[in-house]
């Protein structure tokens, strides 16, 4: 590393981690396509795209992995007694060493490498070419349908107008000899002219698709069966007609997926104050792997809803990143005062 180079660490991380993990993305990213092609679900069609969400996080895991391990074997100040480390610091007369920079140099390039996989190779897998808000109707306190004539009123923030109404009600144990459970829908008073629907299994979903006009409130009736029916958050899902952009949709997954990275190297920072490299090592890929493969923050739900064609930004996942971002914050300012006043 030239005396140059250690006084920019952030743009010097970015293209080490392009150069890392540039070729490995993309070999996975044609590995997890053809496996995608190949072995094709066994599932209905409008279920299909969902179940390919592993195909996409193969790439993005493997950006993931390679910029982090990158950025670490990178900057000798991640961890103690690294070759270099005493020389380095002479040259980084900051709180974190350059550390912050090297984190920011990694994000960059996971980026780079992730937002052309979240846009088009998630329309390659089969993702939709446009992006719909989700809209949560306001349910009453006991949504419960038991004996046919039973109705029960949901109202949604705003008058809206509907692409498509998707019920997945929990259903219980009948009461009486088994008999499937029909339910009448009536938006703003009116019944909608459809069949209705049967339900007989918990979590049966059912999709109706809606009149071309804006609509504030939906009422379900029970008409006929034996199955009783709760209604929960997850169990009516209004979409709404108005389409968004699948690059916003695709950069806002983007984003999503540094939280894993910008967390792991965090506590890697943390870790080598103390510690050697082999612990800062494990301590960055546990964190990988319990919030990615572990399905454990915001990044799961966000792969879900992009190959769902749901728009992301208004969903309130970004919430998910808040606890991601205080504790990478937590972490830097231990590795701060851990570290002490630069000589």
């Amino acid at each position: 590393m030239s005396r140059n180079a250690a006084r920019h660490p952030l743009t010097l991380a970015m293209w080490r981690c392009l150069a890392v993990a540039g070729w490995p993305t993309l070999a996975a990213a044609a590995v997890a396509f053809t496996f995608a092609r190949v072995y094709a679900p066994m599932v209905e069609p409008g279920a299909a795209t969902v179940t390919l969400s592993p195909w996409l996080l193969l790439p993005l895991l493997t950006a993931t992995g390679c910029c982090a391990a990158a950025a670490i074997r990178l900057w000798p100040l991640f961890a103690q007694q690294r070759p270099g480390a005493d020389w380095l610091r002479r040259w980084q007369r900051g709180p974190l060493g350059g550390l912050g920079a090297v984190i920011g140099g990694a994000l960059l390039a996971q980026l780079a490498l992730t937002l052309p996989l979240t846009t088009g190779f998630a329309r390659a897998l089969g993702a939709p070419a446009e992006a719909r808000a989700v809209v949560r109707p306001r349910l009453p306190e006991l949504p419960v349908l038991q004996r046919p004539g039973q109705s029960l009123v949901a109202s949604l923030p705003a008058a809206v107008e509907l692409r498509e109404l998707r019920l997945r009600p929990r259903a219980g144990l009948p009461g009486s000899p088994f008999v499937a459970s029909r339910i009448e829908l009536r938006l703003d008073g009116e019944r909608l002219e459809s069949a209705l629907p049967e339900f007989e299994q918990d979590r049966q979903l059912v999709v109706l698709p809606m009149p071309a006009r804006p609509i504030s409130e939906l009422e379900l009736r029970l008409t006929a069966g034996s199955v009783p029916l709760w209604f929960d958050d997850d169990s009516l899902e209004c979409v709404a007609s108005a389409p968004h952009s699948t690059v916003v949709n695709g950069l806002a997954t983007a984003l999503l997926a540094l939280l894993p990275t910008l967390l792991a190297l965090a506590l890697a920072a943390l870790a080598g104050a103390v510690s050697t490299s082999p612990t800062v090592a494990l301590v960055a890929g546990s964190c990988l792997f319990v919030t990615t493969i572990g399905a454990i923050g915001p990044l799961d739900p966000a792969l879900d809803a992009l190959l769902r064609g749901r728009w992301i930004p208004g969903s309130g996942t970004f919430g998910g990143a808040v606890p991601f971002l205080a504790a990478a914050c937590v972490a830097m300012i231990g590795r701060m005062l851990l570290q002490g006043p630069r000589r």
